[in-house]
């Protein structure tokens, strides 16, 4: 729906079931509890005897400050689509156009959780509010978000244990696989030059200790984007999805195939029929690259100014294979 009544739906969607990328998990729990918890207060504000007689303790203080805030996101949230109000907003306060107020709705599940911290700290008996955050941890635990590594992993776990079968995606220890990377390292002899990777998502090096310069970047100079778009320049040429990506947004700094989109999942099984790698080798060079971790083998490796292919084996279902970002001379 579009106008008002739809950004009351989905300020209302938001607020209990959160966003995609800030799911807190609060649904069938936490929100409940919340919102019990709120009766119990107007109940209080509402039988009031004398000066201090119904006084709020300091939880339930914050308790209203975190609510009052997490409702405020949330009409942001679905306010923000309607083109009359968010210009009604921008001419008043002008400075508020370049910056992405709805945002700020990420913050609710921070909000979410300490609104029901608040609630625990005022129950009367010690053990309640252990059972309650016990029950909590439980539900967000086996929650199904977008972001449960931790559920995804035990499914996966789960699934070739008693199948043996294999998954869709990656467990934790197959994505980052940290014994894999500190071989790679030694092998390699690196000493914290500068790299980049390919079918890779570049969090997975970074959390092994290995500097990259590609990544997901939410703030850095537009000089490195262009200077990295230089770099995926041919392959942005042969695919105009990613340079419409990367160009309009370029958050996501990384190496793009000529097909397809997204490669640098954490699907356990992604094949892509162009293996050759298409990027401005002088360019790379000039950034100062040292070493190329692939999940494919590159086909025009040389033309690319890879060399010295090594391959290796880990948890995952496919080998890493890492090339020395040098001409061929040296």
């Amino acid at each position: 729906d579009s106008g008002l009544s739809g950004a009351m739906k989905e300020a209302l969607s938001v607020f209990v079931r959160g966003q995609m990328h800030s799911d807190p998990a609060v649904t069938w729990f936490v929100l409940p509890v919340c919102l019990l918890f709120v009766l119990l207060l107007l109940r209080k504000l509402a039988v009031r005897q004398g000066e201090n007689g119904g006084s709020f303790s300091l939880p339930e203080k914050v308790f209203g400050i975190s609510l009052l805030m997490i409702t405020v996101n949330s009409l942001i949230y679905g306010l923000q689509d309607i083109p009359a109000v968010r210009n009604a907003v921008w001419g008043i306060f002008p400075f508020i156009s370049s910056l992405q107020f709805d945002r700020a709705v990420f913050l609710n599940p921070f909000l979410w959780y300490l609104a029901f911290l608040s609630v625990l700290l005022s129950c009367g008996r010690r053990a309640v509010g252990n059972v309650m955050a016990a029950i909590a941890a439980f539900i967000i635990l086996l929650h199904p978000g977008t972001y449960n590594d931790i559920l995804n992993t035990a499914k996966q776990q789960a699934l070739q244990i008693l199948t043996g079968k294999e998954g869709g995606s990656l467990t934790y220890g197959e994505f980052y696989d940290t014994g894999l990377y500190d071989r790679i390292k030694e092998d390699i002899g690196y000493e914290g030059e500068w790299c980049v990777c390919y079918g890779l998502h570049p969090a997975v090096l970074n959390y092994n200790g290995i500097r990259t310069l590609d990544g997901y970047l939410g703030f850095y100079p537009m000089e490195y984007k262009e200077r990295f778009r230089e770099v995926i320049r041919p392959a942005l040429e042969k695919n105009p999805w990613a340079r419409d990506y990367f160009d309009g947004w370029g958050a996501r700094c990384v190496l793009f195939p000529a097909e397809g989109q997204n490669i640098w999942s954490g699907e356990r099984r992604f094949d892509i029929g162009d293996t050759n790698l298409y990027i401005d080798k002088e360019a790379l060079g000039s950034m100062g690259c040292r070493f190329l971790f692939s999940r494919y083998p590159i086909e025009n490796a040389e033309e690319a100014g890879l060399f010295g292919e090594r391959k290796y084996e880990g948890k995952a279902p496919f080998s890493i294979c890492v090339y020395d970002v040098r001409s061929a001379g040296e």
